[in-house]
């Protein structure tokens, strides 16, 4: 039996320190069911009551930038205070479950969806961070529901917490929530930066670098000492396929990277490794082609317009339509331009069990070009703003790992405070 140190004890949530306690959520507060309406009653906007639903949590915050309201008559209840635990306690994705934010001012007065629950407690400060920490988590695991992804009422309340001195909760609580502040200063940096880029890829890309004179044509004002060109004048598309499956020297510890829409997607601007890799043999059996460093791997199948540049060769799946520039297009330009023009891409794109942009209607399709020297420079310009960003991120990620690993040891008394 393993030896509990000095000034700890043993309980069914490890050893913690003897003045501290294991409760059950049902003596610490009370939880309260959401409200119940149907879809006829949300409004997008106007004078009903702001209702809190599973899409109103990101990263463990309340936000508002898809409102849903309503307007009849809400019992006294089923008004959120501040300091009140938001959880979502039932959603069609498991994963989902159990993501919490605490209310803040600004959230107070709203109510809250039937698939919601609110925790009420006045050891909330403290229990919001228990609430996102990976204990508490592993608890609404083992308890989500055996066909219908929820964790109930009773489930939340017989859950069990450590619960730390008064002191303590208050010193925690202020620890933690001092990070927050901080990962959410970083957050409002990299909003600001993205606002800042959106601005300068529509000016940039559509009015250029001090022009002086427009001219009309048939994509809109441009300089005029702007081209409008077809892509095919300017870029050799390219498409992408994959080897059978079925045939297994096609795969066998393949050195050819393979790339999927899902590595675009879990990448940056620039990519240089894929989840898979295929060989030699799989290469020449399929309709994939290796594509150069530099080329704009860009997904034309069910998320039309995702993309990144390679830093190494590499091929892709049938998902793609890759962009070899020519040396009168600038990759980087192009790489921002894709941006601007993804909503036509999507407006070509056809299909009925899923969308998919043809490598013909991107070929015939006219953009913009300004001369290569203007295309360098916008393109500069425009990475610097992600280089800023992606700096943001990083500290957010580096905060995010510092709070993830003070939360394990404060919250279990490892470290005391």
């Amino acid at each position: 039996m393993k030896k509990v140190k000095y000034g700890y004890k043993m309980t069914e949530l490890g050893e913690i320190p003897i003045e501290w306690e294991i409760k059950k959520l049902k003596e610490l507060g009370k939880s309260l069911i959401g409200l119940t309406y149907s879809p006829d009653d949300l409004v997008d906007e106007g004078n009903g009551t702001l209702v809190l639903r599973s899409s109103n949590i990101r990263d463990n915050r309340i936000v508002f930038d898809d409102n849903k309201y309503v307007n009849k008559d809400i019992q006294e209840k089923l008004i959120v205070k501040e300091n009140d635990i938001l959880i979502c306690s039932r959603n069609g994705s498991k994963d989902l479950i159990g993501k919490c934010a605490l209310i803040d001012k600004k959230a107070e007065g709203s109510s809250f969806g039937a698939f919601m629950t609110i925790y009420r407690s006045k050891y909330n400060k403290y229990l919001f961070n228990v609430f996102a920490s990976y204990m508490f988590k592993r608890q609404i695991y083992n308890n989500l529901g055996a066909t219908i992804n929820q964790i109930t009422t009773d489930n939340l309340n017989n859950f069990k917490v450590i619960l730390p001195t008064i002191k303590e909760q208050e010193k925690i609580a202020s620890i933690l929530s001092t990070v927050d502040e901080q990962i959410d200063n970083i957050d409002e940096l990299i909003q600001k930066n993205k606002e800042l880029k959106k601005g300068l890829m529509q000016q940039l890309l559509t009015k250029g670098i001090g022009h002086t004179k427009f001219k009309k044509t048939e994509i809109g004002e441009i300089p005029e000492e702007w081209e409008v060109k077809k892509i095919s004048e300017l870029c050799n598309i390219v498409s992408g396929g994959t080897p059978s499956t079925k045939e297994y020297s096609y795969w066998d510890n393949g050195e050819i990277l393979w790339a999927t829409p899902t590595d675009i997607t879990s990448n940056g601007k620039y990519i240089s490794d894929t989840f898979s890799r295929i060989t030699e043999e799989g290469l020449k059996n399929s309709s994939a082609n290796m594509l150069p460093i530099g080329s704009i791997l860009m997904s034309s199948r069910a998320t039309i317009g995702e993309r990144c540049i390679n830093k190494v060769p590499m091929c892709t799946n049938q998902g793609f339509k890759s962009f070899i520039c020519k040396e009168n297009l600038h990759n980087e330009y192009m790489y921002y331009l894709i941006e601007i023009i993804k909503n036509d891409f999507i407006s070509l794109s056809s299909g009925s069990t899923f969308l998919e942009l043809s490598k013909s209607a991107i070929e015939r399709f006219n953009i913009a070009v300004p001369g290569i020297g203007e295309q360098k420079e916008i393109a500069s310009i425009l990475s610097e703003v992600d280089e800023k960003i992606e700096e943001y991120e990083n500290k957010k990620q580096k905060l995010e790992e510092l709070k993830k690993g003070l939360m394990q040891q404060l919250l279990t008394g490892k470290i005391r405070v």
